[in-house]
């Protein structure tokens, strides 16, 4: 993404925002290849799609990132990072617990059980029309010219030197593979803990409306007052000492649902489980990004491939 533009949209929207529209007009062809494909008689189809659906998305993630640090002044990076993971967590509860809701209500329409969820993909990949409208009113971030990844001659060896100036600046850093650890396994237990919420929440008992009323209610506020919370504290203490206060509150709010398994089924143990969860991963996940933004020191990195972390 550094090395190549996207033939026809970087020349009218520029580099981040061609590749921008790129992934996204992919993101929904997966998605909705992914809910056509039958679990059942066709599970590795199902996991090349699942594949394909991660692939993309990540290239998304990255050029979202890019476009963030580009865009902001150090300044303004705190609270565009508070801005930037209250949406993303919006759009993590819009795809989760807004498809299991809305797939519950077809269910309750009387609509067959075979089309409920390539349906309910259908509209998560309309969800991405949301992104598309933002990128399309958005400006180009400044930055150097990149006129020759126009060019096709050389674009292999382009890509090339781009990939190895960018691992050779990250790993010129001291403790660059303490960095790299760190970085995999800050997050891990709380997103594996994510994953499984929503499949350990129903073998309890609860229903899916239940959860997606839950998630989508008080869940929602609480992820909303979480990023901000996250932001105040990444911009008010050092980086370090925010990052201690993120890890101890990521693992309280694991622990929770130790608590919610010995708990009957109820609205309100469900309730506190969601907000404490919702809460801290909010925080953890500001101050996180807080630190993946500190490192990204410089974001062109063929063009100073000397620079020392």
């Amino acid at each position: 993404m550094d090395a190549w533009n996207v033939p026809f949209l970087s020349r009218r929207l520029g580099r981040r925002r061609g590749w921008l529209i790129a992934s996204q007009l992919l993101l929904m062809a997966t998605i909705v290849f992914l809910g056509t494909r039958d679990p059942f008689s066709a599970p590795l189809m199902v996991g090349f799609a699942a594949l394909l659906v991660a692939f993309v998305s990540a290239t998304q993630d990255v050029v979202v990132d890019a476009f963030r640090v580009q865009s902001l002044p150090t300044d303004e990076q705190a609270a565009g990072m508070a801005s930037y993971v209250v949406a993303y967590r919006i759009g993590m509860l819009a795809s989760c617990a807004g498809v299991i809701g809305f797939s519950a209500w077809l269910e309750s329409q009387g609509f067959d059980k075979d089309a409920i969820w390539p349906i309910a993909y259908a509209a998560a990949a309309l969800l991405v029309l949301v992104g598309l409208a933002a990128t399309l009113f958005a400006r180009e971030p400044a930055g150097p010219s990149n006129a020759e990844a126009d060019d096709n001659s050389g674009a292999l060896s382009r890509l090339y030197e781009t990939s190895r100036g960018a691992f050779s600046n990250f790993f010129m850093c001291d403790a660059a593979i303490a960095i790299l650890a760190f970085v995999v396994l800050f997050k891990l237990c709380d997103a594996f803990a994510g994953t499984m919420t929503e499949p350990f929440v129903l073998s309890l008992g609860y229903s899916k409306a239940t959860y997606a009323a839950i998630v989508k209610g008080v869940g929602l506020g609480a992820l909303l007052i979480g990023g901000f919370a996250g932001g105040a504290v990444a911009r008010a203490l050092p980086l370090a000492t925010a990052l201690w206060i993120a890890a101890f509150l990521q693992m309280f709010s694991n622990l929770v649902f130790v608590w919610l398994g010995w708990q009957p089924p109820g609205p309100w143990a469900l309730t506190v489980a969601i907000v404490i969860e919702n809460f801290a991963g909010a925080i953890g996940t500001v101050i996180f990004v807080a630190y993946l933004s500190a490192l990204c020191r410089n974001p062109f990195y063929t063009r100073q491939p000397n620079t020392r972390c």
